[in-house]
């Protein structure tokens, strides 16, 4: 049951939603044209991605090539580089001496902080110019800043140049040496690499150059120079804290001398306390007889007896004070002692644990992670250009593309004519000459080409059970796409079978069939048509090894009527062919830029159009297949030609290997 408002039956024929068709062409019409077509048969299955990979394999593998040679270029105009590995550990007792004077709380494990503190101090400037100084590293190649290729020595020398760097050869020597210290520095920080090894307090120190000795060596100077670099601090902290506390102890002692020497003038007498309130003796009686005021008296003086509680709190009081001036006298003189000794015998907070070795391998390039990565990149850069192509590619590739687009049967897929070993060849003849290209059914019955003309000759045979289809156009859209040789050979191919067949050449603009099988002959076609010479005198007999020709002879006309296809002799002339050939095959002109060759289509029981594969494109397939139907031609279906041996859908070797003859025993 058709859809309805997608197509209907007129007058004329069967009309689709494109093309207007007569009632005979439905027989060869695709669901997509009849309005049963699914878009859910629009899928990508293996064979796509298989056929896919096998018409791009070139691409991609010239790409990973490529990508396999910048690889291999890049490892060998890459200096290697050697790197060597030192470690050290942090002491935890100086952390925990460190918790225990500041009072931090315990803790699991070493602190994280304080670890990064050290890597820091590691990566820093001041051990950086250290080791520098140390091994004299400013006159080594490596730490000039010249890059190791040539394009980063001349990007150097321009940015040198632009940005108006002092050369060395300047006079500013003081500023040319400031330079090279800096450029130094910033050469063996980029080279230099410190890392804590797991949660551990170890500390690696990796080192890489050009040179594995000098690797070594600059490793352990860094191990080294960061080790007395602790011994330094420490030292400089002790020096700092014993003069500290010997001015602090100075203060103290003085302190308590003067507090000491108050107690003493207080026993004595000697020390009143009369700026002190707390000593304030009050009157015992309200006043004297004459009614004056008494003085208060302070101190122990004769008027204020040692037996006074009030003296005995202040005596307490000084005593007291000295003796916690003595307290604290002792704890900074015993703190000033343990200085003194740290300051005379340090030990680092910090040992090397490892010591650098000369490296035995390189560590960098690494050749095979550079040369996968190459390979790898190269396959992406060549999957990205097949994507690209495949993507603007519109040309015709496979059946799916001519049903889905074209709404038409695809007959076969005629692979490119290779080398069968021909019966009709002699030494020296070439196998792709004219002639027997036209003769290659017979010459290798079984080869692909063979065997797709046989599906051809099949789809003609099945669409004759319902109309006669006896009077077969070939035609293409472009020059050269293989119309003439499908015509010889599919002719050759009906002839084999015991049918009476006829070759016409039609074709005006390149005459092959003519040029070839009947080279001498001086009329042909276009008389018969104007009424000059009888059929009978033009036609070339096949000699029971081929078809009859019926030739086109070109030389002497300036100019081909056209209209003569079309004519009603031309009509005439084909029903009396039909009375002697069984089938008559014509070779008709191309229907592109030329479309002239419409004019015999409506004559015609079929037509069938040859594309070339991944030549021709879709669009303009679209085009003609408007025309022909426009034209009111049976189309009956399309011939994909000169298609790729990796296309077919059966492997070439299995066909060219497979024979119906009966194997000897």
């Amino acid at each position: 049951m058709l859809k309805a408002g997608c197509e209907k039956h007129t007058a004329r024929g069967f009309v689709t939603d494109r093309f207007i068709l007569p009632q005979s062409a439905q027989r060869m019409v695709m669901p997509k044209e009849l309005g049963r077509y699914s878009q859910d048969q629009d899928y990508l299955d293996h064979s796509d991605v298989l056929r896919f990979l096998k018409k791009y394999a070139l691409t991609i593998g010239v790409c990973s090539a490529a990508g396999a040679g910048l690889a291999v270029g890049t490892v060998i105009t890459t200096p290697p580089t050697f790197t060597a590995r030192a470690q050290i550990l942090i002491d935890p007792a100086a952390a925990q001496a460190i918790r225990d004077k500041t009072g931090a709380p315990e803790s699991g494990g070493f602190d994280p902080a304080k670890v990064e503190g050290q890597i820091a101090v590691l990566r820093s400037e001041t051990i950086a110019q250290s080791v520098i100084a140390k091994l004299d590293l400013t006159n080594s190649p490596d730490f000039k800043g010249d890059a190791p290729s040539l394009f980063g020595r001349m990007s150097n020398a321009a940015r040198r140049f632009l940005l108006g760097g002092p050369d060395e050869s300047s006079e500013n020597l003081a500023e040319a040496e400031f330079i090279r210290t800096r450029v130094a520095v910033a050469q063996f920080q980029n080279n230099l690499d410190i890392r804590r090894v797991g949660l551990s307090y170890a500390l690696d120190i990796a080192y890489t150059s050009r040179n594995p000795d000098a690797a070594a060596s600059i490793a352990n100077a860094v191990a080294d120079v960061y080790v007395q670099d602790q011994i330094k601090t420490m030292s400089e902290a002790a020096r700092q804290s014993s003069v500290w506390l010997e001015q602090r102890i100075d203060e103290l002692r003085k302190q308590l001398n003067d507090s000491a020497r108050e107690v003493q003038l207080f026993r004595s007498g000697q020390n009143s306390p009369a700026a002190d309130p707390r000593s304030f003796i009050p009157p015992q009686n309200p006043g004297p007889a004459d009614g004056k005021p008494q003085v208060p008296t302070f101190g122990t003086n004769s008027s204020a007896p040692l037996s006074n509680p009030q003296a005995w709190v202040t005596l307490a009081e000084l005593e007291s004070k000295a003796q916690n001036y003595r307290k604290v006298y002792e704890t900074y003189s015993q703190a000033f002692t343990e200085t003194v000794q740290k300051q005379s015998f340090q030990v680092a907070s910090a040992r090397v644990i490892t010591a650098a070795t000369r490296p035995l391998t390189k560590g960098q390039p690494k050749s095979k992670l550079i040369f996968i990565l190459g390979v790898i990149i190269g396959s992406l850069v060549g999957f990205g250009v097949a994507f690209i192509r495949h993507a603007m590619d519109n040309t015709v590739h496979s059946a799916r593309q001519v049903r889905d687009n074209l709404g038409l049967n695809c007959l076969a897929m005629v692979p490119r004519l290779i080398n069968t070993g021909s019966n009709f060849l002699s030494k020296g003849q070439d196998l792709l000459s004219t002639e027997y290209t036209f003769r290659e059914v017979a010459a290798a019955p079984f080869s692909p080409f063979s065997g797709a003309l046989k599906m051809v000759r099949t789809a003609i045979v099945n669409a004759s059970n319902k109309t006669p289809v006896r009077v077969i156009g070939i035609t293409s859209a472009l020059p050269g796409e293989g119309k003439t040789t499908i015509s010889g050979n599919l002719a050759l191919l009906f002839a084999l079978g015991k049918s009476r067949v006829l070759l016409v050449d039609v074709d005006i603009h390149h005459s092959t069939i003519s040029h070839t099988f009947a080279p001498n002959v001086k009329v042909g076609l276009i008389e018969v048509l104007n009424g000059d010479v009888a059929l009978s005198k033009t036609i070339v007999s096949g000699k029971g090894r081929g078809p009859d020709i019926l030739p086109l002879v070109t030389s002497g006309s300036s100019a081909f009527p056209y209209e003569l296809l079309s004519s009603d002799k031309m009509r005439e002339t084909l029903i009396t062919l039909k009375q002697t050939y069984d089938y008559i095959i014509l070779d008709m002109p191309p229907l592109r830029p030329i479309v002239d060759g419409l004019a015999i289509s409506s004559l015609l029981d079929g037509i069938i159009l040859v594309a070339e594969w991944a030549e021709t494109p879709l669009n303009l397939l679209e085009d003609v297949v408007g025309g022909l139907h426009t034209a009111q031609a049976e189309i009956l279906g399309v011939v994909l030609s000169k298609v790729a041996p990796s296309a077919v859908n059966i492997p070439h070797k299995k066909q060219v290997n497979y024979s119906y003859q009966p194997q000897q025993q």
